[in-house]
């Protein structure tokens, strides 16, 4: 039976260390931390910059340059 927690009201762009424990019917496991900071960011990004050039136009075809 896994459990997840969401951790909130870390702030963006700020790296943390955390530490678990895992829990079983034979008792609670030592302390284990991340080896290396975990970078807080946004779940989403914002969508990238388009890129898409046209280079002619030839009667209903339009090819793309990306």
């Amino acid at each position: 039976m896994c459990k997840s927690r969401i951790v909130t009201g870390l702030k963006t762009g700020v790296k943390f260390k955390f530490r678990v424990m895992a829990e079983n019917i034979y008792g609670i496991a030592e302390p284990l931390e991340t080896d290396c900071p975990v970078l807080v960011k946004n779940r989403f990004e914002p969508p990238a910059k388009k890129t898409v050039r046209t280079r002619d136009v030839k009667g209903c075809f339009l090819p793309a340059k990306y």
